[in-house]
Order: C-alpha cells, then sequence, then structure tokens
C-alpha cells in the first residue's frame, strides 16, 4: 500500500457503538429453490457478531475472514478488525460458534507487537485436519511519535488449538522495513486434503512494497510444514514493476496438495488483469507467472457511490473498492475465481474522472490445472445498474460452489447495500440470488468499509461473514447460517 492508501486506510473519523452485547435478529427464514446449476438455501437470523463484549465503543468492524474445521464442522471462527477507541485503535479479534452457527462466543483480541502506533489489518482465518485454526494478520508499529516513513508493517500468524477459543500467542512470519518496504494483505490456506502427501501444510501469501529505489509492488509466499511453529523463506511469485501493481494475493489447495496463488495485475487507468502462479511440490517451487483473464474492464481499486452529493463531480468522492479475486478448488481439482468488473466498460482510475459504476459480479472456472479457462460469467441476477461488490467464495465438499458479497440492487439511489448469495454446479447457471441481510446498510458518506467479507462452506452449510452497517452510526459484523436443501 502507498502512503496515501496507508493513511486512506488506517485512519478513519471514530464514532460510538451502542450495544456490546450479541444480538440475534428475529427474522423469516428465507428460502431459494434450487435452480440450474445449484442448490437451494435457507438462511437463518442475522447474529451479530462481538469481538469483545468489553470493549463496547467499536467504531467500525471490517475485512472478515471465516473458516470452518475440517474435523468438527460444527466449529467456525471468524476473525475481523475493529477500531476501538481503547483497545490502540485498530486491533483484530475473532468470534467463534461451537453449534454450527447457532450461538456465537467472542474471542477477544488477537495478540500483537506492543508498540505506542500499533494497529492490526487484513485477518486471514484458516484450519487443518486436525482441527487446529491458523489466524494471520498484518501488524503494523512504530517507535516515532507519527506513522510516517517509520512505519513497520509485520505478518504475524496465531494459533489455536482449542477449536477457536483462544489464540495465545503469535509468530512472526514476515517483516516489514521500516522506511524502505512494507508487507500487506496476508492471507492464508492450509492443506486439509487428507489424500494429499503435503496434508497439513499451510501457505501464507503477500504482497511486498518496496519503496527504495522506486515504488514496486511484488507478490511472495512462504509456507510451514510443522504447524506454523516455524516458516520458509519467502519466495518471490512476481516481481511487478515499476508501471502496474501487484497485489490481493489469496492461495488455494487442491486434493493432491497443488497450491495455486491468485492474484490481481493493474496499472490504474481501466485494464485488470488476473494472474497465478502453482507448486506442486508443497511450495518448493513455483511457477512462472500465468494468466487467468486479461484486459478486464476495471482500474483494479476506485471509488463506488456513497452518498457524497460530490459524487460524480469530483475526484476521489466515494468509498474505497476493488477488483480483487477471490478463489476456492472443488474436490475434482477445478479452480474457481471470482471478481468484480464494469459492465459499461472500463472506469478511469480512482484518481481521474468519470467514477466507476455498474459493478458486477464475474466468474471463471478451470479444470485443466490453470492451462484454460472458462469466459468470464456474470454470477449476479439483478437488471438494474447498481454495484455488486466485495466477493467471496466457498467450495462445499459435493462440488456445489457458494458466492457471497455485497450489493445495492435494493436502493434505487445504488447507495445503500445488503448482503446477497447464491451457488453453482457448473460455473454456468446459478440458483436465484438470495438477500440474506435482513435490513440493509445505510452507507452514508462513508469512505472505507473494509477491503473483503468472509465465507465459509461445509457439508451442509454455508457461513457469510459481512460489514453491516444497519444501525447508521457503527460497522458492525454479522452473520446468517445458510443451511442446503437437498
Amino acid at each position: 500500500m502507498s502512503r496515501a492508501r496507508q493513511v486512506r486506510r488506517f485512519l478513519h473519523p471514530t464514532g460510538v457503538l451502542l450495544s456490546g452485547s450479541v444480538v440475534l435478529f428475529a427474522i423469516q427464514t428465507g428460502l431459494a429453490a434450487g435452480a440450474g446449476g445449484g442448490a437451494g438455501v435457507a438462511f437463518g437470523p442475522n447474529i451479530e457478531l462481538i469481538g469483545d463484549p468489553g470493549l463496547p465503543n467499536s467504531i467500525e468492524e471490517n475485512e472478515s475472514s471465516v473458516a470452518a474445521s475440517p474435523k468438527d464442522p460444527l466449529i467456525v471462527v471468524a476473525g475481523f478488525k475493529d477500531n476501538t477507541a481503547t483497545a490502540g485503535g485498530l486491533s483484530c479479534y475473532f468470534s467463534t460458534t461451537s453449534d454450527g452457527g447457532s450461538t456465537w462466543t467472542p474471542g477477544g483480541r488477537l495478540p500483537v507487537v506492543p508498540d505506542r502506533n500499533e494497529f492490526c489489518a487484513d485477518p486471514s482465518v484458516t484450519a487443518d485436519l486436525k482441527g487446529s485454526f491458523y489466524y494471520a494478520y498484518l501488524n503494523g508499529h512504530s517507535p516515532g511519535s507519527s506513522l510516517g516513513d517509520s512505519l513497520e508493517t509485520d505478518i504475524l500468524v496465531a494459533r489455536s488449538t482449542d477449536g477457536g477459543r483462544s489464540f495465545p500467542g503469535f509468530v512472526v512470519v514476515a517483516r516489514g522495513l521500516a522506511g524502505a518496504g512494507v508487507t500487506d494483505k496476508p492471507y492464508m490456506a492450509a492443506d486439509a486434503s487428507a489424500g494429499s502427501k503435503f496434508k497439513g501444510n499451510l501457505y501464507l501469501s503477500y504482497t511486498f512494497e518496496d519503496h527504495v529505489p522506486v515504488f514496486v509492488e511484488g507478490i511472495r509466499m512462504t509456507s510451514s510444514k510443522d504447524g506454523g511453529a516455524s516458516w520458509s523463506p519467502p519466495v518471490v511469485l512476481d516481481r511487478g514493476s515499476s508501471s502496474s501493481i501487484v497485489e490481493a494475493s489469496v492461495p488455494v489447495v487442491a486434493p493432491d496438495g497443488t497450491v495455486y496463488d491468485i492474484y490481481s495485475e493493474f496499472d490504474g487507468l481501466g485494464m485488470l488483469n488476473l494472474k497465478f502462479a502453482k507448486s506442486r511440490d508443497g511450495g518448493k517451487s513455483w511457477s512462472a507467472p500465468a494468466r487467468i483473464a486479461s484486459g478486464l474492464p476495471s482500474p483494479g481499486e476506485f471509488f463506488l457511490r456513497n452518498s457524497d452529493p460530490k459524487f460524480y463531480a469530483t475526484p476521489l468522492v466515494g468509498f474505497r473498492a476493488n477488483s480483487f479475486p477471490t478463489a476456492a478448488i472443488t474436490p475434482d481439482g477445478a479452480i474457481w475465481v471470482a471478481w468484480i468488473d464494469f459492465a459499461r466498460g472500463s472506469c478511469n482510475s480512482q484518481f481521474f474522472l468519470p467514477p466507476c459504476d455498474n459493478s458486477d459480479l464475474r466468474l471463471t472456472v478451470s479444470r485443466d490445472g490453470g492451462k484454460t479457462w472458462t469466459a468470464p460469467v456474470k454470477v449476479s441476477d439483478e437488471t438494474n445498474a447498481s454495484d455488486q461488490f466485495f466477493p467471496w467464495i466457498a467450495a462445499h465438499p459435493n462440488g456445489l460452489v457458494s458466492l457471497a458479497w455485497l450489493d445495492k440492487r435494493l436502493d434505487p439511489a445504488n447507495v445503500d447495500y445488503d448482503a446477497f448469495y447464491t451457488n453453482t454446479f457448473d460455473g454456468v447457471t446459478f440458483s436465484p440470488n438470495v438477500r440474506v441481510s435482513t435490513v440493509s446498510s445505510v452507507l452514508g458518506n462513508l469512505d472505507y468499509i473494509g477491503d473483503y467479507i468472509g465465507l465459509a462452506a461445509t457439508g451442509t452449510g454455508v457461513f457469510p461473514v459481512w460489514t453491516d452497517r444497519r444501525d447508521k452510526n457503527n460497522l458492525d459484523m454479522f452473520t446468517a447460517r445458510g443451511t442446503i436443501v437437498p
């Protein structure tokens, strides 16, 4: 992240959270009948997740990641970032369910390197076959009185061996270089396939920003073979260049142990490429980068409409969004990649007019290890020029693929949003889109609500976790269990 992006990302106006308790919203269960390539799903009540009930003055919860235990699918852990006035500003928290999403227990704050300017961001949660959970996150800190050039960002991984009830310590996986380089956007995956010869391996991919001699972003990968206790030296998968940005990598693991790292490349001027690298030997060596799709109509990072009347008239007005990819692999080894781009053609970057609108959710699939990819298809079934954004994707054991995202279709002004869901077996036809949130989020003039949401899938369940602003004052974390209907 550039210095300007650091300021926009980590420093935001404060507010007051009115309630610190878990709230169950009684709703009428929604049911989507299976159609075409999808399956039916019934969603239960919306549930607010709390990171720490002892910190009632939460300001903004966002950037959720969620994982279910392969050993016991009733155990699910959600991680997210929160800004609290009494806990050092931006901190990472977690909440856990052991009954398949009916009730959730606040887990508390993740440990960080103590410093006067510490903050936490970019949480990522995964789980292995033994039922251990792993939580990767960005820990920024600075010994000075302000962030400035002395900012250092490290990537930490905490481990839970008690079913996600506690994450007592951490290991420093990668370090930034104060004034010279910044680590950013870590994401992690576990090899949880019983038939893989690399089962138990952990893979963590991240962006590294070199600031000397010129600003260049690259993708790096590290792995662990001992449950996160130690990590390999990072491997550079893509060095990037001074004329384009590569970032937002997401590792996924195939049943045979092949690892794919999916990421974006863009120049900010209107064209997006999606790329990947893969390893067949447990992360020891990696292929050269290859493209999934090229010339997609998106500048990569941009601003979507909020309620500020200066949108459409002034650059840098709206809220920050992106076309970062999300990926999953089904039991047959097929690789599924989703993202958003723009139906009417790409808009200019966030620094120029016109601004971006009518963003749509797309999907492509490879069934031959990344050699070929299907033509991108639109996932959402709205018919108006509304924005869909922040998608996440997850695969079920039977080959069903679920997708969740945020969606403005219900607001004629294209400002307020809801959480939506669909699924597919074939990547061509989808179940009817289902509204998951029961109350729309009032976006207002917010210019930042995070960079992504989370989604986990089990044999019969699906767990979207999203940032929500139904109370019009704060960004809160919500979830709802979906039950797949035969």
